[in-house]
């Protein structure tokens, strides 16, 4: 007595090999996510602790910036805007549209801010230093990148207390 059988009969071992193949490409994948996910946090922490710097470097100065260079940052490419807003104020210019996603994070005492808010975590933050009372024409005011990069220009003058962003 034969029987026949419509499919052919794996091994287990083989089974299991492929089955350690799938988990190994899976595994892979999240990791590779994982590090892509930790790189673009780096890369914004970094820019954070840059443009802080380039603040307080400013505001030290005694004879004031022109604000002719701009200060060059580079960012992950998820981020498309980096704005500079006034929560506690009505929203205004440009840009104003970004201004309710902005204020669902909830940061009132941030003022700088990334749009789109789900680029990265945090989306907001407290820089020091910065006058944000000379935006209220444009709140929030943005700068677009431009491949990956963000220029934004310092300026502070004699006698002035903070740096204002232009």
């Amino acid at each position: 007595m034969i029987k026949k059988r419509g499919m052919m009969q794996l091994p287990f071992s083989m089974i299991f090999s492929i089955f350690l193949i799938i988990v190994f490409i899976v595994v892979a994948i999240i990791a590779i996510i994982h590090f892509m996910n930790l790189w673009k946090v780096t890369q914004y922490n970094s820019f954070l602790g840059e443009f802080q710097d380039d603040v307080d470097e400013v505001w030290h100065s005694l004879s004031g910036s022109s604000g002719d260079i701009p200060y060059e940052y580079e960012l992950p490419s998820s981020i498309e805007y980096v704005c500079f807003a006034n929560l506690s104020i009505s929203s205004s210019g440009k840009y104003k549209s970004f201004y309710l996603e902005l204020a669902r994070t909830g940061a009132e005492d941030s003022n700088l801010f990334i749009y789109p808010t789900k680029a990265v975590e945090p989306p907001y933050h407290y820089i020091k230093h910065i006058d944000i009372n000379v935006i209220q024409q444009d709140n929030p005011y943005c700068i677009k990148l431009n491949n990956k990069k963000v220029k934004i220009n310092l300026e502070k003058e004699v006698g002035e207390k903070l740096v204002r962003v232009s």
